[in-house]
């Protein structure tokens, strides 16, 4: 009689290949280097275990090579053990790209130029100021309370009235 062992399929690795040739994960923004990784995976069929055993490759130094190399996550080629651990080892490096300041700056500043006096004024204010809230949100630098005030506070200011109120 053959053994079992012997006569099951071997699961074939799968090399992880992803479009941005460049990507490297060099000790900050280790969630957005997660994500890029776990995509370029994806894609390519990779199991859990392949990314675990290729994440080494994308790794910007040999610091953080040892440090990879050293998690529980990586030695029991469990992926996300390796993920939680990799987040919560660098997650607190990431830069905080804006914070509640950046929408008063960008309140401030389009008042100095006098306000939103045009549709495109509008649309461009707009824009910049999705983008600064949305992170705010995401990263939970703003609550829901927050907003009401916000928003009540941006539409009583002068100059902030006119444009916003004729879309």
């Amino acid at each position: 009689m053959a053994d079992p062992a012997a006569a099951a399929p071997v699961a074939r690795m799968v090399k992880i290949k992803p479009q941005d040739r460049a990507l490297k994960f060099t000790g900050s923004r280790v969630e957005a280097f997660l994500r890029q990784y776990e995509l370029a995976a994806n894609l390519d069929g990779a199991s859990d275990e392949d990314k675990v055993l290729q994440i080494p490759s994308f790794l910007g130094s040999e610091d953080i090579q040892d440090a990879v190399w050293d998690m529980s996550g990586y030695t029991s080629k469990s992926w996300t053990t390796l993920k939680e651990q990799m987040i919560k080892r660098w997650g607190q490096v990431d830069v905080v790209r804006y914070t509640v300041a950046d929408l008063q700056s960008l309140k401030d500043a389009w008042i100095a130029k006098g306000g939103i006096t045009t549709l495109e004024d509008y649309r461009l204010f707009k824009s910049i100021f999705n983008v600064i809230l949305s992170y705010l949100i995401r990263y939970q630098h703003l609550s829901s309370e927050d907003l009401s005030v916000d928003y009540f506070f941006l539409r009583s200011r002068p100059g902030f009235n006119s444009a916003s109120s004729r879309t």
